[in-house]
């Protein structure tokens, strides 16, 4: 957990230090020095180089397409369950929202069901974490997923570590041993990557078999 100070007085405490983190500040402010304090890592810290800025806040841009043709778009699907309430926000193609769900306790974990409108020949899930950094929060150590033609009949469809989320923040890609037909889809979450009392996603998706 990183913290700013400038002439004793903080004005920025983030957690989470990833490639090229920017800390947006409210408004600007004038100081002569600067300090920054790690007052908590996992590991020892390595730290490349530290920048200051001064821009005006940017203009909000259309989100990145893809290009790849098996990327399903999540255009028609809806959320069947959820155990919180905002999962919608998994489905709107806008990393800036996220879905915030109490942290799973044992036995009971955090989980979110999709309809995708259709059967699909379904290769694997893709995995967003929110890159809103905020108190409390993060995203998921672990998945489960499980595919349906019904709603009714489930099999289990992968499982395994969400690696270095928590702090590379990138989209995790996660291919089935083999394709499978699918209309549904189940995610499970076990426990938050770090010791946090919240778990976010920003989004959900799907990939189908190469054409």
């Amino acid at each position: 957990m990183p913290r700013w100070t400038a002439y004793g007085k903080t004005f920025a405490e983030h957690e989470c230090i990833g490639a090229q983190r920017i800390i947006r500040l409210p408004a600007p402010i004038t100081a002569r020095r600067l300090r920054l304090r790690i007052l908590e890592a996992p590991a020892c810290p390595a730290i490349s180089e530290i920048a200051l800025f001064r821009q005006v806040q940017p203009v909000a841009v259309a989100p990145a397409r893809s290009s790849d043709p098996t990327i399903l778009s999540t255009k028609g699907w809806h959320i069947v369950a959820a155990t919180a309430p905002g999962a919608e926000a998994l489905l709107d193609d806008d990393a800036a929202t996220r879905w915030t769900t109490p942290a799973p306790t044992p036995g009971t974990p955090v989980s979110v069901t999709i309809d995708m409108g259709q059967v699909v020949a379904l290769a694997g899930v893709s995995i967003s974490p929110s890159r809103t950094i905020a108190k409390d929060v993060s995203p998921p150590r672990d998945y489960r997923c499980e595919t349906s033609v019904d709603g009714t009949h489930w099999e289990a469809a992968g499982s395994g570590e969400l690696a270095n989320i928590a702090y590379a923040l990138a989209t995790q890609r996660l291919t089935f041993d083999h394709p499978r037909p699918a209309r549904f889809l189940r995610l499970s979450f076990d426990a938050p990557a770090l010791p946090t009392g919240s778990i976010a996603l920003a989004g959900i998706g799907a990939f189908t078999v190469k054409r």
